[in-house]
């Protein structure tokens, strides 16, 4: 050791003990020690004490006799960028690189990677895990081979990452979960997808929500509109391969392959919905806190069960649900059947229920609504429309199916009324039996197959429903 004058230890001591000339320190930093008698030159690794190679062997030619051992490193090692690195040794031959840098280990220096470094981060395409996308850290999180920077789903959750959010917008794209949300992305879908399997892919649909798209082998996912979805809805997917978009704000489900199942709470009532290829279906609040259904299909019809009444929308057919229930809905086909009948018995009849209908409206929207007065009009147009169906010649599917409207309003009055009556203490037990009564009753008697008269009776016991569960309160 030069600086502290002490002795650290010996190399290729066997070959120096037998007929050395001369010896000397490579610029690659190996040994070489040249030997007169026989005209070689052997070459040593210093860090190991081992022997390499003849660097130039006994009879090749070239040395007779020679003595003493000086490297010329333009001739003996050549250095064509001169960076006193000898080509042999230099990982970068064509440009000076003195320091030798070699970020991504593969043998060719930085200065040389740039030509095969298309996104400049030092790393050869080769060897970059984002070829295109400058990423020095080479973070994968997910390990399957493509770096985060250039990786749509980072945690390979099926959910890709510019939706992986949760319903408070925080970045979960690197952590497993079920959450879903394009709020970072200037949208309203928010919710939650289970199973979240990898093999449901959930990928954002620009304006439009997110596009949700079930693998193969997956089955019995469920998805959880949360947040500001309207209604709260549930979608049932219960064939693999189901491709859909969904969004919230107005809610909408657009199938393009599979089948579907969307179930939503509305305005009180249980809304179900089954969609097939090729078939859409959105919901829209409007100012007087209605709900808008529209059946998106252009084609097709398709079927919506309300409270368990099977409703069926045409392409482009909007349905409304009021916060009353399906009244207005029901006044405006209403006026349709009269409007296209004038001057016969059946637009006659019809008036008549119309005019029940309407003056139920009014009862609803009293402050407070008068219930039991609406029941009584309901009753009245449902009255009205099984006659003007036995009698008048209204159409059989037509006329129920607006009928089971009206029932449906009922229904929901006589739901929420014994609703009130079981949470208010001291409320009569045996007016909430009678009610629950009249209540299964009419269930009963609007379930197919059903007779003339049995809808009128059906909207009597709902009647009696509401009057028992009103009178069971303190």
């Amino acid at each position: 050791n030069a600086f502290t004058n002490e002795f650290i230890g010996s190399i290729a001591q066997s070959a120096v003990e037998n007929d050395y000339d001369d010896l000397g320190f490579g610029p690659d930093g190996n040994l070489y020690i040249s030997r007169e008698m026989n005209d070689s030159v052997s070459r040593f690794d210093p860090s190991t004490d081992t022997f390499i190679d003849n660097f130039v062997t006994t009879g090749s030619g070239g040395l007779n006799f020679s003595t003493g051992l000086v490297f010329y490193p333009s001739l003996v090692f050549p250095d064509a960028d001169g960076d006193d690195i000898s080509d042999a040794f230099d990982n970068c031959t064509s440009i000076p690189n003195a320091t030798q840098v070699d970020t991504d280990a593969d043998g060719e220096g930085d200065a040389c990677n740039d030509a095969n470094d298309s996104d400049g981060d030092e790393y050869s395409n080769t060897l970059d895990n984002c070829p295109n996308t400058a990423n020095a850290t080479q973070l994968d999180t997910d390990g399957d081979g493509l770096g985060d920077a250039c990786d749509p789903d980072d945690d390979n959750d099926g959910i890709l990452d510019n939706v992986d959010f949760d319903s408070n917008n925080v970045d979960t794209s690197k952590v497993i979960s079920n959450d879903f949300s394009d709020v970072n992305l200037g949208g309203t879908t928010t919710g939650t997808i289970t199973p979240g399997d990898g093999n449901v892919q959930i990928i954002d649909e620009p304006g439009n929500g997110v596009r949700i798209i079930i693998g193969p082998g997956t089955v019995g996912a469920v998805i959880q509109g949360t947040g500001v979805c309207i209604p709260d809805t549930v979608v049932n997917v219960n064939v693999a391969g189901a491709n859909f978009v969904f969004s919230c704000a107005s809610t909408s489900l657009q199938v393009t392959g599979g089948s579907v199942e969307a179930i939503g709470t509305v305005n009180g009532s249980t809304l179900t919905v089954v969609l097939g290829p090729n078939q859409g279906i959105t919901f829209d609040l409007n100012t007087e806190g209605s709900i808008l259904v529209t059946n998106l299909s252009e084609t097709e019809p398709v079927v919506i069960s309300v409270d368990g009444v099977e409703i069926s929308l045409e392409p482009d057919e909007t349905l409304e649900i009021s916060p009353q229930g399906l009244n207005q809905n029901v006044i405006d086909d209403l006026q349709t059947i009269i409007d296209n009948n004038l001057g016969t018995s059946l637009a006659d009849k019809v008036e008549d229920a119309l005019a029940s209908a309407q003056t139920a409206l009014v009862e609803l929207n009293k402050t407070p609504p008068d219930d039991q007065a609406a029941a009584g009009n309901i009753e009245g147009a449902v009255d009205s429309l099984e006659v003007a169906i036995k009698d008048n010649g209204l159409d059989t599917t037509q006329g129920e199916n607006l009928i089971n409207q009206l029932l449906s309003v009922l229904r929901q009055l006589a739901t929420n009324a014994i609703d009130v009556a079981k949470i208010t203490p001291g409320s009569d037990a045996g007016n909430i039996l009678s009610a629950n009564e009249a209540f299964a009753n009419g269930d009963s008697l609007r379930t197919p197959p059903t007779s003339f008269g049995d809808f009128k009776d059906a909207a009597a016991e709902y009647k009696v429903a509401i009057a028992e569960a009103e009178g069971a309160l303190p």
